[in-house]
């Protein structure tokens, strides 16, 4: 009988809708639970044969901590668990938050039909190929007389399971995760478990296959196979509490064929590809001693690993007995392409006495090493560059760079299921983050008080008109549902607002604090056609006074002619440069051509410039002839040869004409004005500097060649234009000083960095003050000396120059010193006061 009861909670007048429902005994029908319940399993609850348990995404199932709940999945039953990344399936721990632990309930249990290699047990009535689960559950699994590795027990996807697996007896305990004779028809994917007070996920026996499996702080083994389990598994990685293991010793891997390590078959042959192991010592000098080995390969099992990474264990690879040895080396059991880092003692045999890791003929060293395998050895993590291992919050993702990226194969006998996905990096992670969204790293403080749903939405909503003319702008804006998310366009942009030159597509995408992300449609910037005008002239446009030209635009409106008409066309008698701009039906505009018009009784040539005839040197400027019929150019009074075209490239300095002819004198003939072309050298900047300790004065000396003038910046607001200027700082610290030099409007800039720039603000004497300050006259320095010592007194100019000084040797008691300040000018200045080796700035303001 199934027993449901319902906790309904009410604030005030307010309902609140979050409600419980207690699930115990037996699931004899075929049942759903849905996501707006939180479900809680009061005792052993089992899903009969027949019946069929379907799990909504994003549903909470929590496991009472008193009864130790556990959910077990029977032979012939099925569980549809098909969670997503945005919606994840949680079995937890009832406690609330900050409260819960290891073991506050049972985990989950599934049961098959598939093969296994237990033999017939009077004691508890079951026939060869079946047994009892673990756990004290009394559930059989295993096909028995008649197995059938293709059996179906349903769907787990997305799915996390906490804070579960507990103790029921020695060697008889639920783990967090428990599959008994489970058949490769059943899909297994993307599954947490975390802080389970047993292994992480044990199989027993069985054929299914796993993708994307995480072992998270848990107590004991990560990943434990026996009883003739022989299913694939790719893309695992278990990350290890350092201060949490169990007594019996604690470790990644874990296989045995069976208990006491017979032959019974089908013989445990698991293919682990794939998986990254971060153990104890990644983070931590001083683990829990309990810890043991990042694999221990046992009892005759042929559990093989390919292209993997197993980091920070006391032992990384520990094959144990003869029989498993034998496997070893007739090729059953296989360790290929594999990475072992941060170990104490990389390889063990059985034999912790035996210091060449010789067993019999089974020498591990040479095994392993063996060229055809593959295998490396790293002596950090640091050198496997992952993005992060730290237990808090593991990124398991590789760095550019990484070993890892590289080195997996998949041309083993072993790997060629097309179960498995040939990838070329070794671990369970490239640069993709599979964890990313739906796994959870802090379950203690997760509330769990509802749905779980991190769905992200995103749209693109555009701030004002959506089509503008080409060139302009549009303001875009990202529309979502998540909480200071992390946004990505795909023009580099990562703001909720961008502004886009259109045309242009983009497109975002928006990542929520869970990692859940969304990409949005493409968008595009759209934009009106280019408008084009065209300005013609019906006959020549150079002429003599009293005729004229027509000037035609190519629009019949929109015209804007450069005198302020409006028509589509204008009459032009007088000289000048006609030019219109035109704006069509959209409000996007363009500009003509330009027409120059040449009106004299005989004109001379003109050269016209497309740019500025002062410029530096690798620089041009492009001269243009008023049109004529032969061109000859000239520079300096010197015939250029064959610069006979209208238009002449000046790249070198001097004065430039055009001399023209035309068969009729009134279109002009004879020699332009000159038009000057000046080209600067460009500079190179420079200096270096000496440091004056007495003073604090620093003298800059420039080294710059070609300029004409100087400009300093000191990074302490305070400027010069002297070529080689002096000066005192008023902070000490960093300050970046910048020397421009200049010839014309050619320049190039220098920047030095001083660091611990050094000034003296040491209290040298008693009762020292500089008074009156502000001044309008005279200053006077006052202060009173302990003892006999030499005074000086220095005032400084901003700019570092000094402009007044004073010594006074062997002085004693009170000492007054007057400044002439009256013969300064307005300003700010630095007075120095030195007292043996030691010195004081203060500073001085003068007014007039």
């Amino acid at each position: 009988m199934k027993k449901i009861l319902f906790s309904i909670a009410f604030t005030l007048a307010c309902f609140i809708a979050s409600s419980q429902i207690i699930v115990s005994g037996d699931i004899t029908t075929n049942t759903t639970w849905t996501n707006n319940n939180i479900y809680i399993l009061n005792g052993w609850v089992y899903v009969k044969a027949g019946a069929t348990l379907t799990i909504e995404p994003g549903t909470i199932i929590k496991g009472d901590f008193v009864a130790k709940g556990a959910l077990i999945i029977e032979r012939d039953a099925d569980i549809i668990a098909n969670g997503t990344p945005e919606q994840p399936i949680v079995f937890t721990s009832q406690k609330a938050v900050g409260l819960r632990s290891y073991g506050d309930w049972g985990g989950v249990i599934i049961c098959g039909r598939a093969s296994v290699n237990a033999p017939a047990n009077a004691g508890n009535g079951t026939a060869a190929g079946e047994a009892i689960i673990e756990g004290g559950v009394g559930s059989i699994y295993g096909g028995g007389a008649t197995p059938d590795d293709n059996d179906n027990s349903g769907i787990l996807r997305y799915v996390r399971v906490e804070f579960g697996g507990i103790p029921f007896q020695p060697n008889s305990e639920i783990n967090g995760l428990t599959l008994g004779g489970v058949g490769r028809g059943t899909t297994i994917e993307n599954v947490q478990v975390s802080f389970s007070g047993d292994d992480a996920i044990e199989w027993f026996g069985g054929t299914v296959n796993c993708k994307n499996l995480i072992a998270y702080r848990n107590w004991d083994d990560d990943f434990d196979t026996d009883f003739g389990y022989r299913g694939n598994v790719q893309f695992a990685m278990s990350m290890r509490d350092p201060a949490v293991a169990d007594q019996s010793g604690s470790n990644g891997f874990e296989s045995d064929n069976d208990a006491s390590g017979t032959g019974n078959i089908p013989i445990t042959r698991a293919k682990f590809s794939n998986v990254t192991i971060i153990g104890p010592l990644v983070n931590s000098a001083t683990p829990n001693s309990n810890y043991k080995r990042g694999a221990h390969l046992r009892r005759n099992t042929q559990t093989s690993i390919f292209n993997s990474v197993i980091a920070g264990y006391s032992v990384g690879l520990l094959v144990d007995g003869t029989t498993t040895h034998a496997n070893a080396m007739n090729g059953d059991l296989r360790f290929k392409n594999c990475v072992l880092a941060a170990m104490s003692d990389t390889l063990a045999t059985a034999s912790a006495v035996n210091p060449n890791n010789i067993t019999g003929t089974f020498n591990i060293s040479d095994w392993f090493g063996n060229i055809a395998y593959g295998n490396v050895l790293h002596n950090t993590t640091s050198e496997l560059l992952f993005a992060n291992t730290q237990v808090a919050s593991p990124q398991l993702t590789l760095l550019d760079g990484s070993p890892l990226m590289s080195g997996a194969s998949f041309d083993d006998s072993y790997l060629t299921d097309s179960f498995f996905t040939p990838v070329a990096y070794r671990g369970a992670f490239g640069t993709d983050n599979w964890t990313a969204c739906w796994a959870e790293w802090d379950p203690q403080n997760n509330p769990y008080n509802g749905a779980i749903n991190n769905a992200v939405t995103a749209s693109i909503q555009v701030n004002g008109a959506s089509t503008v003319c080409e060139g302009e702008s549009m303001e875009m804006e990202v529309m979502t549902n998540a909480t200071n998310p992390t946004i990505n366009w795909s023009n580099g942009g990562n703001t909720e607002v961008i502004t886009v030159a259109a045309p242009a597509t983009v497109y975002v995408t928006v990542t929520n604090a869970a990692g859940c992300s969304v990409q949005t449609d493409a968008f595009t910037a759209s934009v009106f056609p280019t408008p084009t005008v065209t300005i013609t002239a019906v006959g020549p446009t150079s002429f003599c006074t009293g005729s004229s030209v027509v000037l035609n635009s190519s629009a019949t409106s929109g015209n804007l002619w450069s005198n302020d008409d409006t028509s589509n066309s204008i009459t032009v008698s007088e000289s000048g440069n006609y030019s219109l701009t035109y704006t069509d039906e959209n409000g996007c505009t363009a500009q003509s051509n330009s027409i120059e018009i040449n009106v004299s009784d005989a004109p001379a040539p003109t050269i016209a410039t497309n740019g500025a005839t002062t410029f530096c040197e690798g620089e041009s400027v492009v001269l243009n002839a008023s049109t004529s019929e032969t061109y000859q150019w000239s520079l300096n009074g010197v015939a250029v040869q064959n610069a006979t075209s209208q238009t002449w490239t000046a790249t070198a300095g001097g004065a430039y004409s055009v001399t023209v002819t035309n068969t009729d004198q009134c279109d002009g003939v004879g020699t332009s004005s000159l038009v000057f072309v000046v080209v600067n050298p460009t500079p190179t900047a420079g200096f270096d500097f000496d440091f004056t300790y007495n003073g604090y004065t620093y003298e800059f000396n420039n080294n710059s060649t070609g300029a004409t003038s100087y400009a300093w910046n000191f990074g302490d607001g305070s400027t010069s234009t002297e070529a080689n200027p002096s000066h005192t700082f008023g902070t000490g610290g960093t300050h970046v000083v910048t020397l421009t030099a200049i010839n014309g409007q050619c320049e190039d800039v220098i920047e030095i960095t001083l660091t611990g720039v050094a000034v003296e603000e040491n209290e040298i004497a008693e009762n020292l003050s500089l008074y009156p300050n502000p001044t309008t006259g005279n200053a006077v320095v006052s202060m009173a000396l302990n003892g006999s010592n030499n005074v000086s007194v220095n005032v400084f100019e901003l700019t570092g120059k000094m402009v007044y000084t004073t010594y006074r040797p062997n002085s004693f008691g009170t000492q007054t010193i007057e400044l002439p300040a009256s013969e300064l000018s307005a300003g700010v200045y630095l007075v120095q006061v030195q007292v043996g080796t030691t010195s004081q700035m203060i500073k001085l303001v003068v007014n007039k």
